[in-house]
């Protein structure tokens, strides 16, 4: 019954711990204390615990609460030092604090070269500085991303190159809504990046690498031939690779986004899933040998294997958790008496968290740990509404009680993540989850028999077939219109709201508690409430949005819950580069296309909205405006020829922005020179997305 997690509660000590564990992650990212008032806390209220516990056992008693809040307070602060201390600001000898325009750096590269559109990409750990002849050790890590020109076959994982171009600091896009890359890359110490043509870095010849990760380098790539060798089909080898070992580099874009839509895109992402069945299959293996006398030797042939396609999955955050947790799941089913998957869920998670307190804002973290808790409370309960006497119709149904489990606690966080709900997830999953578990050991099989030819031909055609079939099951039903709801919006307090929503509920059906059932419905009208005033706001808004978008002019003119777009018409056109860069705000903005707005009058880059004049000077096009009109915002684009001097002379400007579209050399020349005359400038590559909300 779900409320089992109730009585768990009070025999888990990792349940207890978590949360106030968590608190302190979010206090310390959040509002930030000094990591000496965090020690100087911390000694106060060991000083304090420690004297209660001399005291007599009835004061002991009767200040029992006041022991419980100086516990958690002290599971807060320990949270906050240890979040403080990962922050790649606070590391000694970290990148972000020693580079500042060096000559020169030595990095090594900590993984083989993946192909981009344009460029190859890596990522690599900084080593030293130089800079006046004097030589600095430091930690950290670059993005590079090596121009096509490099040959990608001198280059590879080991490899030492001395770089000798300016880094530029990671920066997120800014535009509304969007990913918040800078963050994403803090989190994992990647604070710079850099474009490398030849000439601009060299290479020493030295290497050095670290024999495991080696080793799971070689095995990926042997794995990756042994699949494109029997599996003919670009697309269904594309997606053998993603399935065995998460490979997803040469996996169509928009098939991706089919997997999406449906609400299986977790098969094609190597983590708890793919865990699971390694686990199912491992414990079919061992379950005839499994006595009290040799429970460990099972236990360690589990392991092994686990963590054997752990890291010939290679090793990815996703894949170390999930490992993790399923080891403390046979530890605690081997060794403990009282085993609790509660426990074992909130352990794993615990320290996983010690080790990378970020790891809490990790999409994949969230769902995976919110999955495996949905199914474990929820299953059960959902699988005894039906009684299905034929085995097989047993095997379909517990298969659609797991997939309807898995959804309740990961749907809120699948709406806020990704702004969408796939509606036919029960009929995708249906079918792709056993078939892709199927395909999945056929791959460990080929991999196995590929000494074999013959048989491993045989083998490959299988799986070539049965890939093509889940493509094409996939594709049909995205196709269909009703397939997934989309441009969905929910705030962190609508979540929490929902997620409150559902333990009411739940304690609800559980025991039919009248107060649990008025509380949802409580919860429910806050939420109803919430929803209602969004919508409202959203009537009433009126915006100008200059985006964020490289070598591309694009405006946002709101009013209300409808847009009117201008400039490139590849933004609207190519999916990605729309779906990427502008569709996140306009999803946060709950607005859609229109053709035309009440308030907005003008074209051909002179425009007059709500009252306010915007004027949007390109290289092709020319507005005469009358000698001393007043502009409210000047919109350079496209590296306009007319000096923005004498532009400024002509005309009353109180705002010049400048889009992505200009070159990094005429951007600094005119922050120069609006400076000089102090008029406000914003370039949208350096400070992100200029946004004007008109009352």
């Amino acid at each position: 019954m779900p409320l089992s997690i109730i009585p768990a509660w009070k025999e888990s000590p990792f349940l207890r711990l978590l949360p106030p564990f968590i608190a302190g992650i979010l206090l310390q990212w959040y509002l930030p204390l000094p990591v000496v008032w965090c020690w100087i806390i911390i000694i106060v209220t060991s000083t304090a615990l420690m004297a209660l516990q001399l005291a007599s056992v009835h004061l002991r008693f009767k200040l029992r609460y006041i022991t419980g809040i100086l516990l958690n307070i002290l599971i807060i602060l320990c949270a906050s030092i240890v979040t403080w201390y990962h922050h790649p600001a606070h590391i000694p000898d970290a990148l972000i604090t020693r580079y500042n325009n060096v000559q020169m750096i030595k990095a090594v590269l900590q993984e083989p070269l993946s192909q981009k559109k344009n460029s190859h990409k890596a990522t690599a750990s900084a080593r030293e500085l130089y800079h006046d002849g004097k030589i600095t050790k430091t930690t950290g890590n670059i993005i590079i991303y090596f121009s096509r020109a490099v040959d990608p076959r001198e280059i590879s994982y080991g490899s030492i190159i001395i770089i000798n171009k300016q880094l530029q600091p990671v920066k997120s896009s800014g535009n509304p809504g969007s990913f918040d890359y800078h963050r994403y890359c803090t989190f994992n110490h990647a604070n710079f990046q850099v474009y490398l043509q030849p000439g601009e870095f060299s290479i020493t010849g030295g290497s050095e690498t670290r024999g495991l990760k080696k080793f799971i380098f070689y095995c990926r790539e042997q794995v990756i031939g042994v699949l494109r060798n029997y599996i003919k089909g670009p697309q269904e080898a594309a997606l053998a690779e993603a399935l065995l070992i998460g490979y997803k580099d040469e996996l169509d874009q928009e098939l991706v986004q089919a997997y999406s839509n449906t609400g299986v895109v977790h098969i094609i992402a190597v983590s708890g899933m793919h865990l699971g069945i390694i686990y199912w299959l491992l414990s079919l293996l061992v379950k005839p040998f499994r006595k009290n006398s040799t429970k460990w030797i099972n236990a360690v042939i589990i392991l092994a294997g686990l963590w054997a396609f752990s890291l010939l999955a290679g090793a990815g955050p996703s894949v170390i958790r999930s490992a993790f947790m399923f080891s403390l799941i046979v530890i605690g089913e081997t060794f403990s008496k009282r085993n609790s998957i509660y426990n074992n869920l909130a352990a794993s998670a615990f320290m996983l968290l010690c080790w990378n307190p970020y790891w809490l804002w990790d999409v994949g973290f969230q769902l995976s740990y919110a999955a495996v808790l949905s199914i474990v409370l929820f299953f059960r309960p959902i699988y005894n509404l039906v009684y299905v006497q034929n085995k097989l119709l047993d095997a379909v149904w517990k298969l659609n009680a797991v997939t309807l489990s898995a959804q309740i606690l990961t749907i809120p966080l699948s709406i806020y993540h990704f702004h969408q709900f796939p509606n036919l997830f029960v009929i995708a999953n249906l079918l792709a989850v056993p078939l892709s578990s199927l395909l999945l050991l056929g791959e460990l099989v080929l991999c196995a028999f590929c000494f074999i030819p013959i048989i491993a031909r045989w083998i490959g055609e299988l799986l070539n077939f049965l890939l093509e079939f889940l493509n094409n099951f996939i594709q049909k039903i995205n196709a269909i219109p009703f397939a997934s709801w989309t441009h969905l919006q929910i705030n962190v307090s609508q979540v929490i709201l929902l997620y409150a929503f559902i333990a009411a509920t739940t304690i609800w059906f559980s025991v039919k508690d009248r107060k649990s059932l008025l509380a949802g419905l409580c919860i429910l009208c806050t939420f109803v409430i919430l929803r209602t005033h969004s919508f409202v706001a959203a009537f009433a808004q009126k915006k100008l949005i200059v985006y964020n978008i490289p070598k591309h002019p694009a405006i946002d003119f709101i009013e209300g819950r409808k847009y009117y777009f201008e400039g490139d018409p590849a933004v609207q056109s190519d999916k990605m580069l729309r779906n990427f860069h502008v569709e996140p705000s306009r999803t946060l903005h709950r607005i859609s296309e229109t053709f035309s707005l009440p308030g907005l009058i003008g074209s051909d880059g002179f425009f007059s909205f709500h009252g306010k004049r915007i004027l949007i000077m390109t290289a092709k096009k020319t507005v005469n405006i009358l000698q001393g009109t007043q502009i409210d915002v000047l919109v350079l684009s496209q590296n306009p020829r007319l000096p923005l001097r004498d532009i400024l002379q002509s005309l009353r400007v109180s705002q010049v922005v400048a889009d992505a579209s200009n070159s990094n050399r005429n951007i600094s020349l005119w922050r120069r020179q609006c400076e000089e005359i102090h008029i406000p400038f914003h370039s949208v590559a350096d400070q992100g997305a200029y946004t004007l909300a008109f009352p």
